[in-house]
């Protein structure tokens, strides 16, 4: 006897899943880049909307490219119910062109 199963559970990273309101990006980065620029994230926040499990990474090559961000500590509960202190970032200002 086999359960459910979701067509999802297994899709590759930048692979388009159902959902019709998705866009595909070019990069994680060009993606992260795309968020921040409508709303602020978290760490947490960006591995379930990107994908990026290293946002602290990502921001780092975002202000290599001239991005210009602000970061704010924030505690957030864990899976497990814990604290955790984690940076919310947004974007202040930036290239006009989503870097590649």
């Amino acid at each position: 006897m086999t359960g459910p199963t979701n067509s999802n559970a297994r899709r590759q990273p930048g692979e388009a899943s159902n959902q019709s309101n998705q866009q595909i990006y070019s990069t994680k980065k060009a993606h992260v880049a795309a968020v921040l620029r409508v709303r602020s994230m978290n760490r947490f926040e960006a591995e379930q909307i990107c994908f990026d499990h290293c946002l602290n990474s990502t921001v780092a090559e975002l202000r290599r490219d001239g991005f210009i961000l602000s970061q704010d500590w924030e505690t957030v509960q864990t899976r497990a119910g814990r604290p955790a202190r984690v940076l919310r970032y947004r974007i202040i200002r930036g290239p006009k062109a989503l870097p590649c």
